[in-house]
């Protein structure tokens, strides 16, 4: 049985797709209206672990980046006595991120993103009343530089 090909993930689509969600939630935050509030930051904190996913990426360009940013590789026998990996289809998330930069050797401002996280979460499943504006001041050093 053949496995299904996963899509080639670009690099620069990863990176464009980054950068929109982050003017997305500027835009958001901007706009000043309390309903786009939740959107400033949502679309902040997705386009901030692209972004981190974008410069892991770009540390080792000859390889591929479905191994780069697969949270699993899945030892899988070859059929001549060896394994290969397989990349599993569940990318690296957040609790990932600072472990996979340190592994890089790449240096992010960890505390930043755990509460960029912190604050999206209670966001999304309980409430803040931290202000959109406080979120994307305080978040901004998470943003990591493209290596």
């Amino acid at each position: 049985m053949r496995k299904k090909q996963k899509p080639a993930i670009k690099t620069e689509g990863l990176f464009d797709n980054a950068i929109k969600s982050i003017q997305l939630g500027v835009e958001d935050y901007q706009a000043n209206d309390p309903k786009r509030a939740l959107s400033a930051v949502r679309n902040f904190y997705a386009g901030t672990l692209l972004l981190a996913k974008a410069v892991q990426v770009n540390k080792v360009p000859k390889a591929d980046p479905k191994d780069v940013l697969a949270a699993r590789l899945k030892p899988v026998p070859e059929g001549s006595g060896g394994i290969s990996f397989d990349a599993d289809h569940k990318t690296i998330d957040f609790s990932d991120i600072g472990q996979r930069f340190r592994d890089f050797g790449i240096s992010i401002d960890q505390t930043a993103l755990i509460d960029l996280n912190r604050i999206r979460n209670d966001i999304e499943h309980l409430y803040s009343d931290v202000l959109p504006n406080q979120v994307l001041r305080g978040a901004w050093p998470s943003i990591p530089s493209r290596g």
